[in-house]
């Protein structure tokens, strides 16, 4: 990798943490008010004083530390209002650790209210009671957007609905301790003569296509982590194979850009047949939400002319894009069993995914494939790093090095992303060794107890991963949970393993993390960052640790790089 690139890669990641091509709404004195509070928090007050919530039991100030929260003002008298709340339901659907609510005045708060409890509006809602939200935070005409980052800070104040997606990915993978940081670093720009409000300030322009010339080999591709293949596909199999070249179709929508540069979602369809169409909304959501990163191609030609497409497009919309193909090309060859039938294809134009987009796994996989795609990555600003890099220690933290995807449906808080200080803390070591080296090591805590039997059923599988992995992987089984330590010290000289115990007096780390229930382990790279977490019995967790093992060395090997004179 050149010197070039290299920089390259680091102007794409410093654009984006910046903020840069985010761009508001506003002007004049209103919008010079609005920047003066972003990266700061508001007063408690604002979001304390909101009431008659519907759709959750409630939210305070202090619930916006260590998450990303977005609030959307609106109106029942505004149509506007309420076509948002459905893109933000869709929204807050694909992203699990992103909470949306919409802030309604006290004037027409009861209809609004009845549409909120009938599900007509599709995201939280509460009562701006006494207006103390919108005398600070100055909304012009709603639907207002206003979004918050892991520090409680007031990130961007009114952002354009078009930059939304880019802000939430944004804020969605920065630590609460590089928000904190961000009033200091638009100051650093705004000394520097920069403006860290400007639209475009910042941006680096780049050709996908130099991208994939530069940056982008097939090694990144081979180590993506990709979806699982579908085993029911219904078709000829091409999961992990190249499809067939695009090129014989007729395209009914504009072609407004290449679909090589995009992860594409090919949906063999008819206007006849009934599942197609009920897969239509699914599609027109994914459309919506990833709209800059994805493609959906509807192909249409099974068993009727190019005139009855035309005809059903131009009657219900475009959702997303249509195409025409008489000569059946790429279905043909995929051969399915029935229609419809979708693949989802990485922009090397490898499928990573096949079958019905009814089906439960689809909407997932579509999301997984645009998460690991290394030019989607790459053009956001998250490009994995390979040996060579030459960036600083800071710059680094806002890598993604390949870590594995963050698992959901916790019973804890979800701190994957943010850093565990001091992991070990005060913990006692009961199993007659030294206190352990962590230095170099993927850890692995493992909070269980002796009274617990799915604890006890994880245990051989982790003594099996430890001796797996070796020196790369430390496995501390953590107990204190509900008895004392001489229960545990006498259970674990009946059953012996290879991985180290230790007992949590205070239990700090169980505390810290929330856990509602056990067993619950959390994977730590070496800089002692939370990578995932989740029940041990999890067939991922071997998965898991493979990815992180290889993405802190990685990390470590770019530290070392960029420390080297």
């Amino acid at each position: 990798m050149t010197r070039r690139t290299v920089a390259l890669v680091v102007s794409l990641a410093a654009a984006q943490a910046l903020g840069a091509p985010i761009a508001r709404e506003g002007e004049g004195a209103r919008r010079e008010r609005l920047n003066a509070m972003e990266a700061a928090p508001v007063d408690a007050s604002v979001i304390d004083g909101l009431t008659g919530w519907t759709g959750m039991d409630g939210f305070g100030a202090r619930d916006l530390a260590g998450n990303v929260t977005l609030f959307v003002t609106l109106d029942v008298q505004h149509p506007e209002s309420l076509r948002i709340t459905r893109a933000l339901g869709r929204l807050a659907k694909a992203h699990d650790d992103l909470t949306i609510i919409a802030v309604h005045p006290e004037a027409g708060w009861d209809k609004f209210s009845l549409l909120a409890k009938a599900g007509t509006v599709r995201i939280p809602a509460a009562c701006d009671t006494g207006g103390a939200f919108a005398k600070a935070l100055a909304p012009d005409d709603a639907p207002d957007l206003y979004l918050f980052d892991r520090a409680g800070n007031l990130r961007y104040a009114d952002i354009a609905e078009g930059s939304l997606d880019d802000a939430v990915l944004e804020l969605l993978g920065e630590s609460a301790e590089r928000a904190a940081g961000e009033r200091a670093r638009r100051e650093q720009m705004i000394a520097a003569g920069e403006d860290p409000y400007a639209g475009g300030a910042g941006q680096v322009d780049i050709d996908p296509s130099e991208l994939k010339a530069t940056m982008l080999s097939p090694a990144l591709y081979e180590e993506a982590d990709w979806p699982r293949h579908n085993p029911n596909t219904g078709a000829v199999d091409f999961q992990g194979r190249k499809l067939p070249a695009l090129g014989h179709e007729t395209w009914i929508s504009e072609k407004d850009r290449d679909p090589a540069d995009s992860v594409l979602v090919l949906d063999f369809w008819a206007t006849w047949c009934g599942p197609c169409r009920r897969a239509a909304p699914k599609l027109a959501g994914l459309q919506s939400t990833h709209r800059k990163d994805l493609m959906v191609l509807a192909i249409g030609g099974q068993r009727e002319d190019e005139r009855a497409v035309r005809d059903y497009v131009k009657a219900e919309g475009e959702h997303y894009y249509h195409l025409f193909d008489k000569d059946q090309t790429i279905i043909n060859q995929l051969r399915p069993q029935g229609i419809p039938h979708t693949v989802v294809v990485s922009t090397d134009g490898v499928v990573r995914w096949q079958g019905n987009p009814l089906d439960d796994g689809f909407s997932a996989a579509v999301k997984q494939v645009i998460k690991a795609d290394p030019l989607i990555r790459a053009r956001r600003g998250r490009m994995d790093l390979s040996e060579g890099v030459l960036a600083s220690p800071e710059e680094l933290t806002q890598v993604d090095f390949g870590w594995p995807a963050h698992n959901s449906g916790l019973h804890a808080k979800d701190l994957q992303g943010e850093e565990l200080k001091n992991p070990l803390g005060r913990l006692r070591f009961i199993d007659g060794k030294d206190r352990p080296d962590t230095d170099d090591k993927v850890l692995v805590l493992d909070f269980w107890a002796t009274w617990c039997g799915p604890c006890k059923k994880a245990s051989p599988g982790l003594d099996a991963l430890q001796k797996k992995f070796g020196d790369d992987v430390l496995i501390v089984g953590v107990s204190g949970q509900s008895e004392d330590q001489g229960t545990v010290e006498s259970y674990l000289q009946q059953h012996e393993v290879g991985y180290r115990h230790a007992f949590s007096p205070d239990q700090r780390a169980y505390n810290t993390l929330g856990v509602r229930g056990i067993p619950h382990v959390v994977v730590l790279s070496s800089d002692n960052v939370i990578r995932w977490q989740g029940n041990p019995l999890n067939p991922r967790l071997e998965q898991v640790l493979e990815q992180t093992v290889a993405a802190d060395k990685k990390r470590r090997e770019a530290v070392a790089s960029a420390d080297a004179p």
